[in-house]
């Protein structure tokens, strides 16, 4: 969400190295960081290099702060999903959990549950690796808070 000319607001959101979701509001300010368009280190894309090399380079980094830890403020959905600011000293989130649903995979093939591992001849037949399978997709509905979608609004 942009803020103003040189500002945004970001949800920066995951699993962290323990596996504990994360869900964190920053403000990042673009004023000052270089444009990156075209630009190669050593003949490479700047994601190859390491922030010292960026720095030798002559690449000015943007800065991020940290707003606000939304678990720490009850936030209990896995991900947020739209950010908007109310007024200068509120921001609103929202998740729509998927509308409370989740795919199963019924006979996995290969023990292999994750339905994007799996492709579909568009007749609803799946296949996995290429060939056909006998397993199917399976709406089932999500339970406890991750069953309902969230407007979430908290002063700042």
């Amino acid at each position: 969400m942009a803020v103003d000319n040189d500002s945004l607001l970001i949800v920066e959101q995951g699993k962290d190295k323990d596996k504990t979701m994360r869900n964190l509001v920053y403000r990042i300010n673009l004023g000052g960081a270089s444009d990156l368009s075209g630009k190669e280190i050593n003949g490479k894309a700047l994601e190859y290099a390491d922030r010292a090399g960026l720095e030798t380079a002559g690449i000015q980094m943007l800065s991020k702060t940290r707003l606000v830890d939304l678990r720490k403020h009850g936030w209990e959905a896995e991900k947020a999903e739209g950010l908007v600011i109310v007024d200068e000293r509120t921001i609103g989130l929202a998740s729509d959990n998927d509308f409370g649903m989740d795919v199963k995979i019924t006979a996995p093939a290969d023990g292999v549950k994750k339905a994007k591992k799996y492709t579909t001849d568009g007749q609803g037949r799946l296949s996995f690796n290429g060939k056909p399978v006998a397993s199917q997709l399976e709406i089932k509905a999500l339970t406890g808070a991750q069953a309902s979608s969230h407007l979430w609004r908290r002063p700042a």
